[in-house]
């Protein structure tokens, strides 16, 4: 069975605007499994997020928030068809005026698509989607009581393929 063992060590945050520093990030993920039939993945992310500044009596702090995630997924895939589930979570260390609060995000994700082959003009196939999604947000407030926001999410779509291959080329409507 295929297996793929991937880490990184970093000093940065933010992807567009970049932000290097001395902070260490950690991550790690393996996959196990062939790109057709069953397969999955873990992942682990350990570091800091971008810098937050609080006001405060007297001044504004600055400082950085401790930053854990973890994900896992599960698929299946054929010629045909693609069927894939996830799950991750997100902690994130806010540091307040008395003491830190911890937020914790859950998410989680299934979805599915069915490939028909078309030769017609300029698409190439014809793929209807599926997918739900929910999320469940939680927080400790400064009192210390637990503030939680849940929401689901179903959308259906269908993807029109410019190329040979999915998810190279295609226009999508939902």
């Amino acid at each position: 069975m295929p297996f793929k063992f991937t880490a990184g060590l970093f000093n940065g945050t933010e992807a567009a605007n970049p932000v290097w520093d001395k902070g260490v990030n950690l991550i790690g993920r393996i996959d196990i499994g062939a790109k057709k039939g069953f397969g999955g993945a873990v992942s682990h992310y350990n570091g800091e997020a971008p810098s937050v500044t609080r006001a405060e009596a007297g001044g504004f702090t600055s400082y950085r928030p401790s930053l854990v995630m973890w994900g896992a997924e599960l698929r299946y895939n054929s010629d045909r068809y693609i069927i894939e589930g996830e799950v991750g979570q997100r902690r994130l260390g806010i540091e307040t005026t008395n003491g830190r609060k911890l937020q914790k995000l859950l998410a989680a994700m299934v979805q599915g698509y069915y490939i028909f082959p078309v030769d017609k003009g300029a698409y190439r196939f014809v793929v209807p989607t599926l997918r739900w999604d929910k999320v469940n947000d939680a927080e400790d407030n400064e009192q210390g009581a637990l503030t939680a926001v849940s929401a689901q999410l179903a959308t259906a779509g269908v993807h029109f393929g410019l190329v040979e291959k999915i998810l190279k080329a295609e226009v999508r409507w939902n």
